[in-house]
């Protein structure tokens, strides 16, 4: 999708995966796409950030921040 900005990931009642929120630039309007498989590549900050964003019942501090380690030591490559 051109012009979208991820939000976040959603996460179904088991905590995994299901979809992803994102921001479309030129309308500025929220949306939610659902898929069988979602796979965040977005480098090593942006993909930390919306981890971080991906909070829910199951994961309080972020998608699979369990260890509070989320977002730190980061070490991006080439």
């Amino acid at each position: 999708r051109l012009n979208a900005l991820a939000k976040n990931v959603i996460v179904d009642e088991k905590g995994h995966a299901k979809g992803v929120a994102y921001i479309d630039r030129t309308t500025k309007q929220e949306v939610e796409v659902y898929a069988k498989a979602v796979i965040l590549a977005a480098s090593c900050s942006e993909t930390a950030r919306i981890m971080l964003n991906s909070k829910s019942r199951h994961w309080p501090t972020g998608l699979a921040n369990s260890s509070g380690q989320l977002g730190k030591n980061l070490m991006d490559h080439m």
